[in-house]
């Protein structure tokens, strides 16, 4: 038997209280908050780490049996379903109530899959709706540039079913570039290559420049000065004016009289016969080889220029704009360099000691060829 409880710091036991029980039947009675159920909770689970400073006294080893609120909420389970249908047992209660939580939670998942579904079916006929639309779309498309001289007709063969042309179509990967032509292109491309109106297109012949072997000629960056022997050549070559004077030779006349010619710079009658051909003698046999080759260089490469006019690659069906493009480019710029070569080559003849650098067609010429085996390609 009980003999005393000793109650401390729990509830509304903040300070200790000892409870002695005399009699083996004791009532307990008093306001609501005063503390009976505390005493019974403890009872009830006395290892409760918050009952650590209460403890009891007893004289004899017994059972603690305790029927409260805790023990109907522990033992005690009514099924919303059964109203007054209790089951008694803390596991079985454990379970039921497990049970329930589950069902709960079935049951609103089961509401979420309800509510998915329907979203889904009325997405699925969205999609339908919106597919169909699509199908006649398309077929309306085709209807459009099918009809009339039907020369991209070849292009719809195993397609002439709406959905058959649909599905086609939806397997083909969109390419992110806009078409570089129309629908009258294709026409005008297929017309040129079938059909009655079909005509063989030619390859493009490789460009040929025999102008790159004079552009490269060393000749053109020598300085060509002549004889250096003699006061006067020597004179000549101090003052640095060795083109002017041959220049200014040409303005002599072939024989000199004994009193002397003009000087074609200064008018004055100091050109004697024995200075002229002191002066003549500067120019010797070797200027004039060099001189002959500039000048046979010249002709040469002036004869070029009927190699290059091209022809406009536009009209060619198997070329698109940026191949026309870089045609356009490359020809316009070895043409540009060609007249400014023939410039170059007559600054050289005017004066020869200046030496000169002629632009290179060779890499527009190699860029030029290579885009022509690439035009050749789609030819063949």
């Amino acid at each position: 038997m009980i003999t005393q409880i000793h109650m401390d710091d729990v509830a509304s036991y903040r300070h200790p209280v000892d409870i002695f029980l005399l009699n083996k039947v004791t009532l307990a009675y008093g306001l609501n908050g005063s503390g009976k159920s505390t005493i019974s909770n403890y009872l009830y689970d006395p290892q409760d780490p918050k009952y650590g400073r209460c403890h009891i006294k007893e004289d004899s080893e017994h059972d603690v049996l305790v029927y409260n609120q805790i023990f109907l909420r522990d033992y005690f389970y009514e099924e919303d379903t059964l109203k007054g249908i209790f089951s008694l047992s803390k596991e079985n209660k454990e379970v039921l109530e497990a049970i329930d939580q589950k069902s709960k939670i079935l049951e609103t998942l089961d509401g979420k899959y309800r509510e998915t579904e329907g979203k889904r079916v009325e997405l699925e006929t969205q999609k339908n709706v919106s597919k169909n639309e699509a199908i006649d779309k398309v077929w309306e498309i085709k209807q459009k540039y099918s009809g009339g001289d039907r020369v991209l007709e070849y292009c719809l063969d195993g397609l002439k079913r709406k959905e058959k042309l649909f599905e086609h179509l939806s397997s083909i990967t969109q390419s992110e570039d806009i078409p570089q032509f129309s629908t009258d292109d294709l026409k005008a491309e297929v017309s040129s290559i079938a059909g009655d109106n079909a005509q063989p297109i030619g390859e493009v012949a490789e460009f040929v420049f025999d102008g790159v072997r004079i552009e490269d000629d060393p000749l053109f960056q020598k300085v060509i000065v002549g004889s250096q022997e003699g006061s006067v050549a020597e004179f000549i070559a101090n003052m640095g004016n060795l083109d002017w004077v041959r220049r200014g030779l040409g303005y002599l006349p072939e024989s000199i009289p004994p009193s002397g010619a003009p000087c074609p710079f200064c008018q004055k009658e100091t050109i004697t016969s024995g200075l002229a051909d002191s002066i003549r003698n500067v120019f010797d046999d070797s200027y004039d080889r060099d001189l002959e080759a500039l000048e046979s260089c010249q002709n040469s490469y002036i004869e070029l220029e009927s190699e290059i006019r091209f022809g406009d690659i536009s009209e060619l069906s198997v070329v698109d704009k940026v191949i026309v493009q870089k045609w356009k480019a490359l020809t316009e710029s070895i043409v540009s360099r060609f007249r400014e070569n023939k410039l170059l080559i007559e600054k050289k003849i005017s004066s020869p000691s200046a030496p000169v650098k002629l632009l290179s067609s060779s890499a527009d010429v190699d860029a030029l060829n290579v885009l022509i085996r690439q035009i050749n390609v789609s030819i063949r």
